[in-house]
């Protein structure tokens, strides 16, 4: 029973009482009508005996077998009298009757004495216990049937049986209906609750019993909606979470491949993206061209208008340069005031042309403190196709040598990798 299910265990426990209530009163009731049975037909046996004595004394006494015959034939209208027998003292037969309809056997004998009850003239001076003699003059014996009797028994245990199964089956009834008032939400609460321990939150708690089970459907239904409630809290929580792990993810991206003080690409990021487009060229033969540039006299701007004065020149070139290359080409600070310019899918001579254009744009930039300066820059360009460059070493040591050559060319000019 310990690993039966909730509704087996109300169905028992409501089933068994009205069980066992039926069981004891049927057996109750056929065990008092058998006894009553029983009683009545001895009793009815046992008066008809009573009765018939008396009746034939007369005949007994004067002999009368003729009157006795009749008398016993008049006692088989008497309900389940099988025989009647009437004899005298010495044990003669004086008359004697059978109903053949009843079997031989199954029956119950009743006998009687018939007695002499004739008053003589001396008994009245005789004393009561003198009186009180009777003499005995002959017998009756009645014989009843049991047949009748086994017949109402069985149509009484079937009637017993009928009820007693009537009464199981309106307590099987009963069972079942307490059975489903009870089980039926608390089975539904077990589905629910289970359902809410995997996760779905969103399933809707019925709220439609009475009493305790009602409360603890309201109960179900409250802890089910605060889950929800905290569930989407934590979840927006988390997505908002997740949302600024992704920017702040993506502004220490940035940050790492960014230059702080120009907002350009920095080294790190010009070297990878150098080797990415060198390999690509290697492996398919396509143009690549880089341009190393550097401000002239930097240091003297430092010197003479201040360092904040520098770091507006840095500042302006770059988004001049920003502003001026296509979309495919990645401008960025190499080191203090060199910058680099890498062009996919440009030859050395198209990179040459960009780099002195680049170069007249960058001289309109002018530092004003109380004097002019003109702003100039010397740029070294390789062509990787035209310079057979096979390695990211090779590309800037060529690009570095081809800027001090423009150094070395008085500055403010173009110079192209040998």
């Amino acid at each position: 029973m310990n690993k039966w299910g909730i509704r087996k265990r109300i169905l028992f426990l409501a089933w068994t009482p009205s069980f066992s209530i039926a069981v004891l009163l049927v057996l109750y009731f056929t065990a008092t009508r058998f006894d009553a049975l029983e009683e009545s037909l001895g009793n009815r046996g046992a008066s008809i005996a009573r009765q018939l004595a008396p009746a034939s004394e007369y005949g007994v006494f004067s002999g009368n077998s003729e009157m006795l015959q009749k008398i016993a034939d008049s006692i088989l209208g008497e309900p389940d009298v099988r025989s009647v027998e009437i004899s005298d003292n010495a044990g003669n037969i004086l008359a004697q009757s059978e109903n053949s309809k009843f079997p031989a056997d199954h029956v119950i004998e009743f006998e009687e004495e018939i007695m002499k009850s004739q008053t003589q003239l001396d008994d009245f001076f005789r004393s009561g216990k003198e009186m009180s003699k009777r003499t005995v003059i002959g017998k009756v014996k009645v014989k009843m049937s049991r047949l009748s009797l086994i017949q109402k028994k069985k149509s009484l245990m079937f009637d017993a049986l009928g009820i007693g199964l009537m009464g199981l089956l309106g307590g099987g009834l009963l069972a079942i209906r307490i059975s489903r008032s009870v089980t039926v939400p608390i089975l539904r609460l077990a589905d629910t609750v289970e359902k809410l321990g995997k996760g779905a939150l969103d399933t809707v708690v019925e709220v439609d019993s009475g009493g305790e089970l009602g409360v603890l459907e309201s109960g179900v239904s409250a802890m089910a909606s605060k889950l929800k409630s905290m569930l989407d809290q934590r979840e927006s929580y988390s997505h908002g979470l997740e949302e600024e792990v992704r920017k702040r993810t993506e502004e220490l991206e940035l940050l790492a491949v960014t230059d702080e003080l120009t907002g350009l690409y920095n080294r790190r990021y010009l070297n990878r993206s150098m080797q990415e487009e060198l390999s690509r060229c290697l492996r398919y033969g396509t143009d690549l061209s880089v341009c190393l540039m550097d401000v002239d006299h930097f240091k003297k701007i430092n010197d003479h208008f201040g360092h904040q004065a520098g770091d507006d020149v840095l500042i302006s070139l770059s988004n001049l340069l920003e502003s001026s290359m296509r979309d495919t080409d990645i401008v960025g600070r190499y080191g203090g005031e060199e910058f680099a310019i890498v062009m996919p899918n440009t030859s050395l001579e198209e990179a040459l042309l960009v780099a002195d254009k680049i170069r007249i744009f960058i001289q309109k930039i002018v530092v004003l403190d109380g004097r002019e300066r003109q702003v100039t820059v010397s740029i070294g360009v390789v062509g990787c196709i035209e310079s057979q460059v096979k390695s990211l070493d090779e590309l800037i040591s060529k690009a570095d040598r081809a800027l001090y050559g423009a150094k070395d060319s008085g500055r403010n000019c173009v110079v192209a990798a040998l």
